[in-house]
């Protein structure tokens, strides 16, 4: 099922056959299971509907992956292509080629809309991200929580609301160059609508 692709993110990344029919019963399946293990839940056949927001019964998607050092690539590969808007979830953001990525898209007027744990403004890296970012016209929004264990912890970026970049991956160096990660790309409007609805439900935790 499945078979290598993107020879330039090298070995490590893989594709689905490059179009996903998603009315066949166990592409459709592979689909689902490959998005909520990105987030860590098992998944089995007998799972619940109610356990996932949408569930795309026609048409057909895209999907991309990548592990590790080309997490990096993968992203630098999409963002840059977006040509109406962005929205950005993640816990922290230090990267300067992803900072320079979105700047770029957002001095070029294309909507940048940036959420992150509010916790992490006091960090020097973050700080400076941050102080960018908004000179570029970036909308950075901290997300605050009153509990001490709480976190914003999604990790995902929806484009023009037809493509979506999510798992693991931080946009930091270290998980950039260090970490073992994954990046997830979906390219299906149905999904990344859910995505960008997501987006719009994150707000402070009191």
């Amino acid at each position: 099922m499945l078979k290598q692709g993107f020879p330039s993110l090298g070995t490590r990344c893989f594709r689905l056959v490059n179009t996903l029919p998603l009315d066949n019963h166990r592409a459709m399946r592979l689909l689902l299971q490959l998005i909520l293990v990105t987030y860590g839940v098992f998944a089995g056949w007998g799972a619940p509907a109610a356990s996932v927001a949408a569930v795309v019964t026609n048409g057909a998607a895209q999907i991309a992956v990548a592990f590790d050092e080309q997490c990096e690539y993968l992203l630098l590969r999409e963002v840059p292509k977006t040509k109406k808007e962005v929205l950005v979830a993640t816990y922290i953001i230090t990267r300067p080629s992803i900072v320079e990525a979105l700047c770029h898209l957002a001095e070029h007027k294309v909507p940048v809309k940036l959420k992150f744990d509010e916790r992490q403004s006091d960090y020097a890296g973050m700080k400076k991200a941050l102080e960018k970012l908004r000179k570029a016209g970036v909308s950075c929004t901290a997300v605050k929580f009153r509990s001490s264990y709480a976190q914003m912890h999604d990790k995902f970026i929806v484009m023009d609301r037809q493509r979506v970049l999510t798992g693991s991956y931080n946009y930091t160096t270290t998980a950039s160059k260090e970490n073992y990660e994954n990046l997830v790309l979906i390219e299906s409007p149905p999904i990344a609508e859910e995505f960008a609805h997501a987006f719009d439900r994150i707000h402070a935790k009191n």
